[in-house]
């Protein structure tokens, strides 16, 4: 059953939701199958990898029915199970998505009430303790909304004329809330889809819905107004540094209100606009900073961790934007407090790069070689058949020494690029492409540092190398650029 529909839902769930899915099945109103429960603490024992030999459909019907029970020709009742369990574990997921929308869960029970025939008192009751109670902001919040009010104007038809009017102006004004965030979070989407030349097409009526808020700006409620911003700034990126300063700002008084996937897209779009059209326009060092102010922000709310749990791409993410900002004390913090929601197997890796990129980065902010040995210690961790960190590793390690080597003027960098050529050379994450162009640039830092001992010690071959290595920008690394544009300059 390895490739069953059930293992592929449950592979999903987190170790807390395993947990409540257990209760969930527990109890006997809701989980009428007892043999459902046992099906499932059998294959909970594998989450999350769910790759077991074990996990073979014979070898499980023997184990929840008794190791006689024979499977040939009762296939079908295995399926059967299988499909309720799943059911199940469905209605679970429903009930945990439920409990996070409390209009919905309103708009169920009035449902429930109409149909049984309850007062129109007790519903009209019920409704305004609805419209009354909080709640996260996002389309489908006034959509809710929208819909409360409906029922509450058709439950006042035998009320006042003014409880009728007020009920119809406000369900109209709901639903255009709704009508409008939607369209303009389409009209986000698209902007992005267009910068990937995947969509071209325009979203129809976002111009009206634009012109509505502005109109309306005084009434408009303010999470409608900053996805407005967020449409203009991602229509028309001209001046974007004043324009983000100011969705940042409004985007900050509107976080507890909004929702957790809202907030995480709006951030997904600003981290987006920092990366490309906003580095056009500004300087590298204010880029850097603003660029930092979006990663913290999202760190200060949680919106990079999920059940506890953070991916080794967002680790990596928010320490190098705070590195390249030269915020290190809040890096080094962010690295203590956080190591512990990587739960991944290659974490240590992870963890081990971020923290010699910190002392590398520090360590030239400072010119202090202590650190750059530091940044050459967290690099040089076993890698075992990790090949992309390992290839990364001998990058960073072979820069860390040269910077260190600049400081100090050692002539043991000469012996350690020797010996590099041999680790190279055996390496075997590294193509013999990668090899001969990795050795390529050995040699051009090796000429560079016999530079930096005598000036006069400038031979052709060092440019023919910085030459070669630009000419082949798929192994191209930022820093080696950075350091061969900085030599030229000086020679």
């Amino acid at each position: 059953m390895h490739n069953s529909s059930l293992l592929k839902i449950l592979k999903v769930l987190s170790p807390s939701e395993l947990k409540e899915l257990k209760k969930f099945l527990n109890c006997t109103y809701l989980n009428k199958h007892k043999q459902c429960e046992k099906l499932f603490n059998i294959l909970a024992n594998y989450h999350p990898d769910f790759d077991s030999p074990k996990l073979d459909s014979e070898k499980i019907y023997k184990r929840v029915f008794g190791k006689d029970a024979t499977y040939e020709g009762n296939e079908s009742n295995f399926r059967t199970l299988v499909a309720n369990l799943k059911k199940g574990v469905n209605q679970f997921l429903i009930l945990e998505e439920l409990n996070n929308k409390p209009e919905q869960q309103h708009l169920l029970l009035l449902d429930a009430y109409t149909k049984r025939g309850a007062s129109a008192s007790l519903q009209t009751e019920v409704t305004k303790k609805c419209l009354n109670e909080k709640s996260t902001i996002s389309s489908w919040y006034f959509y809710d909304r929208f819909q409360l009010y409906w029922k509450l104007y058709n439950e006042e038809s035998t009320d006042t004329y003014n409880a009728i009017s007020d009920s119809f102006i406000l369900l109209n004004k709901y639903l255009d809330y709704f009508y409008a965030l939607t369209k303009l979070k389409l009209g986000i989407e698209q902007q992005n889809l267009h910068k990937r030349d995947i969509l071209t097409t325009p979203i129809t009526l976002l111009p009206a819905v634009q012109e509505f808020v502005k109109e309306n700006s005084d009434d408009i409620p303010e999470v409608i107004l900053l996805y407005t911003k967020l449409v203009e700034l991602s229509q028309n990126p001209e001046n974007g540094i004043d324009r983000l300063k100011e969705i940042l700002s409004l985007f900050e008084s509107q976080i507890p209100q909004l929702s957790r996937e809202d907030s995480k897209d709006i951030i997904t779009v600003l981290f987006n606009f920092t990366n490309s059209k906003l580095q056009q326009q500004i300087s590298p060092e204010t880029y850097k900073q603003l660029r930092f102010e979006v990663v913290k922000l999202s760190v200060t709310y949680g919106l990079y961790t999920d059940d506890q749990t953070m991916s080794n791409m967002q680790y990596k993410i928010v320490v190098l934007s705070a590195i390249v900002a030269t915020k290190f004390d809040w890096a080094a913090k962010f690295m203590e407090d956080h190591q512990q929601y990587l739960v991944t197997a290659s974490k240590i890796f992870c963890i081990q790069e971020c923290l010699g990129i910190f002392y590398y980065f520090k360590a030239k902010a400072l010119k202090a070689p202590d650190l750059y040995l530091k940044s050459i210690e967290a690099f040089n961790v076993p890698t075992g058949k990790n090949d992309a960190f390992n290839k990364r590793k001998i990058w960073s390690i072979l820069i860390a020494y040269y910077e260190y080597f600049l400081l100090v003027k050692t002539e043991y960098f000469f012996t350690l690029t020797h010996n590099f050529h041999t680790v190279i050379k055996r390496c075997q994450g590294f193509s013999d492409e990668e090899k001969r162009q990795l050795l390529n640039t050995l040699n051009a830092l090796k000429y560079m540092a016999k530079t930096r001992l005598d000036p006069n010690y400038v031979p052709s071959v060092v440019k023919k190398r910085i030459e070669k290595y630009r000419q082949e920008e798929h192994y191209r690394v930022d820093w080696i650029t950075e350091m061969f544009d900085e030599f030229e300059q000086q020679i």
